[in-house]
């Protein structure tokens, strides 16, 4: 899935250090941590397409055992399902709105 960088010395010349494999070269190592920290909360379209389609089928099962409890009346944890689902929807929506482009998606 997600590519592991890390932060090396460079050995070109061209900075101090640089983030391996994709070799963005940094004069500071307090730069390169930052920019490193970007890289980890960015997911590629391929990801959030992969974690859009779990959430999909979490919504799914959430849905049918809110049916479930209603076809055989045992509403003891219906109330919970529904919040559950309420929040599945949110991050459904959270996930489309990366992958049409939002501030946290990144193109493969």
């Amino acid at each position: 899935m997600m590519e592991q960088y890390k932060i090396i010395p460079c050995t070109n010349g061209v900075g101090e250090w640089e983030i391996s494999p994709i070799h963005e070269t940094f004069d500071t190592r307090q730069q390169a941590e930052e920019r490193l920290k970007e890289l980890q909360l960015n997911f590629s379209i391929q990801e959030l397409r992969h974690i859009f389609d779990a959430v999909e089928q979490h919504i799914y099962a959430t849905e049918e055992r809110i049916k479930d409890n209603y076809a055989f009346d045992s509403h003891s944890d219906t109330h919970i399902c529904e919040r559950n689902l309420g929040e599945l929807n949110d991050l459904r929506g959270k996930i489309l709105n990366n992958i049409k482009g939002g501030s946290n998606a990144k193109l493969d």
